[in-house]
């Protein structure tokens, strides 16, 4: 007993005295509109990633009223961006009678972008079309399937996709393809009236799970567990008496897994959304719940991401009492503790009568902060107009500056601190080059006995990850080490049996 509880002192020792060295940068921050402003035009941003040269690609939909019709059309809209937000091209992609959009989107191995859209008519169409690195179209296919909500790169360098077949009656589907867009396999997933696929991830036994909904007598969170050919493993409900909705989902270190979505309630204005969150274990049962009112009335959730430092961020839309709303960001630490919460867009000052904003998607940013994709929609009178937009915060979720953008600020080679830590058995290891150049990873003992090499290769500039395995390791402390050129970074990491 006494050795156990020395142990343990000395682990918390340890954990302590580790060396958290991060490079501070000065954060860009910017909030800029994107489209065409006028009356009739509706342009949003529904996917966002920082791409390797430290830029962003955006995609969305470019959407009109025809004169004189209510008929609404729209085009799958991308946009390549500099660091500070300026734009360097543009695409327009689709058919002007009719409505395409985009949903979701994956950097390829090549530096292209695969996106993934739908084709509102006559029947709706899965759209996957592959860009290079420039925007131009490299192919394009069209799947008999509906909309598709979310495209993730598998372990064979392929690519899987999760939404809903409005087609076959409402299902749930997962299609599986190789890296030129060709059927490997496809599964549909049935439980009512009314299911839905939002978000998909690949787990450590090769398989996917599935968040999304289920309408039994009203929508349901219905989470789907696969084998890596997607057949059912098994499947979960939640819900209360009102609508419940997942929209993202990620396998836990301990192999459970943790989802963000939303739940209505009775309120003193009626029926009320508010923010959901769910830690299950690995088969789907609750371990405990969390459910998060912002004092609004209405709180969507439409995004949540997984952070370098093991933890989560989510963004949404928050709707006050006047019908204005807000960008809203909440951050999550590895423990599911919030650690920070703050809302954008009525701050920034800009006219209009009513001023509603969304975020739609974020993701990480190579400098700690956060990138923001989405629309604000400006009413003055009966008048209104819906511009995309584009919002990079800080690490705090704050714009320091509207117009820091301007201000030439090159990012470092920097090494990130691993997540989780302490970790049992596995790691991940981020890392940041500015330019091509030879890279040695590699991992130490303290005693400075080299146990692995990670990597040893030639590598073009951009963000990198890799796992460390210590399943045949003693407990302990390591020392992780990059050299990449004249860089050179150290951090420790603690491996706990």
């Amino acid at each position: 007993m006494f050795f156990n509880k020395l142990r343990l002192i000395c682990i918390k020792s340890i954990i302590i005295s580790l060396s958290i060295m991060t490079t501070t940068l000065s954060q860009i921050t910017f909030f800029k509109t994107y489209g065409d402003s006028a009356e009739d035009h509706d342009d949003k941003g529904y996917a966002i990633i920082q791409t390797s040269d430290s830029g962003y690609v955006i995609a969305g939909e470019y959407g009109i009223y025809r004169e004189g019709t209510s008929n609404y059309y729209g085009d799958v809209y991308v946009i390549k961006t500099n660091i500070y937000g300026d734009t360097i091209w543009t695409r327009k992609l689709g058919d002007a009678k009719i409505r395409e959009t985009a949903r979701s989107m994956v950097q390829t191995f090549d530096r292209g972008y695969l996106i993934s859209a739908y084709i509102q008519a006559p029947l709706w169409q899965l759209w996957l079309i592959k860009l290079n690195s420039e925007g131009d179209s490299i192919w394009s296919k069209k799947y008999h399937l509906g909309i598709g909500n979310c495209i993730i790169e598998t372990d064979d360098l392929g690519y899987v996709i999760t939404g809903q077949g409005i087609n076959d009656n409402y299902v749930a589907y997962l299609l599986k393809i190789d890296s030129l867009g060709n059927t490997k396999w496809t599964k549909s997933y049935r439980n009512s009236i009314e299911d839905a696929g939002e978000y998909v991830q690949q787990t450590k036994d090769g398989g996917y799970i599935i968040s999304g909904y289920t309408t039994l007598i009203d929508k349901e969170i219905w989470i789907i567990k696969t084998n890596s050919l997607g057949d059912t493993s098994w499947t979960k409900t939640y819900g209360s008496e009102y609508i419940d909705i997942a929209h993202s989902i990620y396998e836990t270190i301990n192999g459970g897994y943790f989802l963000a979505g939303e739940y209505t309630e009775e309120g003193e204005l009626g029926l009320e959304n508010h923010i959901w969150l769910l830690l299950t274990d690995s088969w789907g049962d609750t371990l405990w719940t969390k459910k998060i009112n912002t004092g609004s009335w209405e709180d969507y959730i439409y995004s949540m991401k997984r952070t370098s430092d093991g933890g989560y961020i989510l963004c949404g839309e928050k709707y006050y009492d006047d019908f204005n709303s807000d960008i809203y960001l909440i951050k999550l630490d590895d423990m599911y503790i919030e650690q920070w919460y703050n809302t954008i867009g009525q701050n920034l000052g800009e006219k209009g009568d009513d001023k509603n904003y969304r975020g739609f998607d974020v993701t990480e940013t190579f400098d700690g902060g956060y990138i923001i994709t989405g629309f604000k929609w400006i009413w003055f009178g009966i008048n209104e107009y819906m511009d995309l937009c584009l919002l990079k915060v800080n690490n705090k979720g704050q714009i320091t500056n509207l117009h820091s953008y301007n201000q030439k600020m090159p990012l470092n080679d920097m090494l990130f601190s691993n997540y989780p830590n302490p970790f049992n058995s596995i790691t991940t290891i981020q890392y940041n080059l500015t330019k091509d150049v030879n890279v040695m990873l590699e991992v130490f003992n303290v005693q400075g006995q080299k146990v692995k090499t990670l990597v040893n290769s030639h590598q073009k500039a951009g963000r990198y990850e890799v796992q460390f395995d210590g399943a045949n390791l003693a407990s302990g402390v390591y020392i992780y080490k990059i050299k990449a050129g004249n860089f050179t970074q150290s951090k420790r990491m603690l491996l706990i049996k």
